[in-house]
């Protein structure tokens, strides 16, 4: 078994980062400052989950290792559920930085 190094995952979230922004813009768009964000990205919770989790969706589609998309696969539901969890922090920190 291979250690992870401990730039995984800064090095994941920096190449990430652009993709999430880009499925964030539509809703940042749609909220027009209108409010709080954290409130206007929980009460869609599902919709953006599903949104910032397509990045990585789209990521595993694009692999041909089977343990990879098996793991993936898995593990998938439990990640959108702690992705609307954190949408609240994260409305409101792109709200202090953005707004």
């Amino acid at each position: 078994m291979k250690k992870v190094g401990p730039s995984i995952v800064p090095g994941a979230v920096e190449g990430l980062l652009p993709d999430f922004v880009a499925r964030l813009q539509p809703f940042w768009a749609d909220f027009a400052g209108n409010g709080s964000f954290a409130d206007y990205l929980t009460a869609r919770g599902e919709q953006v989950a599903d949104a910032l989790l397509g990045v990585t969706d789209d990521k595993i589609a694009g692999t041909d290792k089977a343990a990879v998309k098996k793991v993936y696969d898995s593990l998938r539901p439990s990640a959108k559920k702690h992705v609307v969890e954190a949408l609240p922090r994260l409305g409101a920190l792109i709200q202090k930085h953005a707004g």
